[in-house]
């Protein structure tokens, strides 16, 4: 018998369907300088406001609504870029737009009392609201420009004027300059030079006590800290300059520069680095036989590390202090993958997986029994997990509590994949003969985007995904292709690249190993495509800011350092 209260509330469901609709929001549009924006139902001549609506389905789902903001200089202008920001909190972001010519606005709206008894739908829903500005500049006006993330940013125009926006270094808080000459930030600072010395305004939390300075002949600004050389001797201050690794020892320093994280310095003794990111996960200790290597790129926190499978123990350098007490439960391990909360390994016992890494103790996972078997595995960014057992290949989706699935005529692959991000969801795509096939969750690779398709090169023998772009290496080339038509990963792809035995790849940075030799691109921005010479690689493994490569003479790594 259905309850009561249940019925009623199935009966006002459906009186609410029948009556649903739709939720609104507004897209906002200035610009300034000349030059127009125009997109869907937008065609700015000064300013424009524009009403959208997105359907009571997605919105309910979870769905966001997108449109593309289009900005176009006129003759002697150029676009600079995009300040934004939204009226409501948003989840998605304007902020990446920077000075990408077309700006794609996400939008989700937010739910209002979520109706009880059928799941996670609402009662009423709530549309958001972004605003957008477009810059526009004379060509050849502006004499330095610096970005971070495209929210923040900072340029010295060809007059010798110090311009800056964003939600700590706007022009409001930005001091009073005489002819500055270079300006750097991050998110939550920014410092800048002029005649008179070196100026640094921000977030007060993140700024700390400046020191006093005498004569600056650089400087670079990181995470919530600030490094100086004055007068032949780095100096750093800032909130967080207690918890990075210790300013290494610098004879006759002559420049300096670093990132959201990171401080890099060259002197005497060639390029020195320190920081959040820094923690010696490149450092590769001695070992005996290693035959299998894993670059963090997927962990939770500050925590950047290096493992290795050798003479039947798992070793780690670098920072991997949460996984403590993991290793010492292992015995003849076989082979492991670390997540951003889970440690799963393969030993005498079959599979086991832990989580809870802010723990002293992590705790074991339950795992499918179906799964214990699995000789090979490979985790996703959360909680995606792939094996391959006696049978085939076999994947369980551990954060939806999915029952374990075997993927059709991939069983027997010839390579497979687990890949994707907090933000791509996760998913694995697979190889077999010439055919390529990918599944997982549906915003990993949905099916209007090809997840599954013949391959046009020969003998294709390995493959990697990040949930957003595929590539696929073969005798003969490489190709990759991707679900955004600008993707780096896939625009930047060697295809000519022969005899691909192994890809690896993540949100930022790609490998291949072919006729003995590695390859890779993308961001490189810590020094991750600058490969050394090695031995006939065999594996391939990429963290979030370095390397590894198990070839003949052992595990050699690379990366943790920030190119100028």
């Amino acid at each position: 018998m259905t309850h009561p209260r249940k019925l009623l509330t199935c009966i006002s469901f459906i009186i609410l369907l029948a009556g649903c609709k739709g939720t609104e929001s507004t897209i906002s549009v200035t610009y300034e300088g000349l030059g127009k924006v125009y997109g869907k139902n937008i065609d700015c001549g000064t300013d424009c406001e524009e009403t959208y609506k997105n359907s009571w389905w997605d919105a309910q789902t979870g769905q966001s609504f997108k449109t593309t903001v289009i900005a176009e200089a006129a003759p002697g202008y150029e676009f600079y870029g995009w300040q934004g920001y939204s009226r409501l909190p948003v989840k998605g972001s304007i902020e990446r737009c920077g000075q990408n010519t077309e700006c794609v606005v996400e939008i989700y709206s937010e739910c209002n009392d979520p109706i009880e008894d059928i799941g996670k739908l609402c009662k009423t829903l709530t549309g958001k609201g972004i605003s957008l500005h477009a810059v526009f500049v004379p060509e050849g006006s502006i004499a330095l420009s610096r970005w971070h993330l495209g929210s923040e940013n900072c340029r010295i125009t060809t007059l010798g004027e110090l311009n800056c926006w964003g939600l700590y270094i706007g022009s409001d808080n930005a001091p009073l300059m005489t002819t500055p000459t270079d300006v750097k930030l991050t998110s939550s600072i920014a410092c800048a030079k002029d005649d008179s010395g070196l100026h640094c305004w921000g977030s007060e939390a993140a700024l700390g006590d400046m020191p006093t300075l005498n004569d600056v002949s650089d400087f670079a600004v990181s995470y919530n800290y600030v490094c100086a050389i004055d007068q032949g001797t780095v100096k750093c201050w800032g909130s967080n300059i207690e918890n990075i690794t210790p300013i290494p020892e610098l004879d006759n320093p002559v420049a300096l520069w670093g990132d959201s994280a990171n401080m890099c310095a060259e002197a005497d003794a060639g390029i020195q680095c320190w920081g959040l990111h820094a923690q010696g996960q490149t450092e590769t200790p001695d070992l005996i036989n290693p035959n299998l290597v894993i670059a963090s790129t997927k962990t939770t926190g500050d925590d950047h590390f290096t493992c290795a499978l050798a003479e039947g123990e798992v070793k780690c350098w670098g920072n991997h202090g949460e996984f403590i007490g993991i290793h010492d439960k292992l015995v003849q391990p076989t082979s492991f993958d670390v997540s951003y909360n889970l440690y799963c390994a393969t030993d005498a016992a079959g599979l086991k997986c832990w989580s809870g890494f802010s723990y002293v103790t992590p705790y074991i996972v339950n795992i499918p029994n179906e799964l214990i078997d699995s000789k090979q595995i490979q985790l996703g960014a959360t909680r995606y997990l792939c094996g391959i057992d006696d049978v085939g290949l076999e994947c369980w989706d551990g954060s939806a509590s999915s029952s374990v699935f075997r993927p059709g005529s991939m069983v027997e692959s010839d390579d497979f994949y687990v890949g994707g991000s907090l933000l791509a969801r996760e998913g694995a795509c697979a190889i077999k003969g010439s055919e390529l096939a990918c599944w997982g969750d549906p915003d990993f690779w949905p099916a209007q985007d090809s997840p599954q398709r013949t391959l046009t090169l020969s003998s294709p023998n390995a493959v990697a995904t990040n949930g957003t772009t595929i590539c696929v290496g073969g005798e003969s080339s490489l190709q990759c292709w991707s679900k955004s038509s600008d993707e780096q990963l896939s625009a930047e792809a060697p295809v000519d690249l022969q005899g691909v035995t192994e890809i690896e790849m993540n949100a930022y940075n790609a490998c291949a190993i072919h006729e003995g030799n590695v390859t890779c691109w993308g961001r490189g921005n810590f020094g991750q495509l600058d490969v050394p010479a090695l031995s006939n690689p065999s594996q391939i493994t990429i963290g979030g800011y370095h390397v590894c490569a198990l070839d003949d003479t052992g595990v050699v790594c690379w990366g943790e350092q920030i190119p100028r």
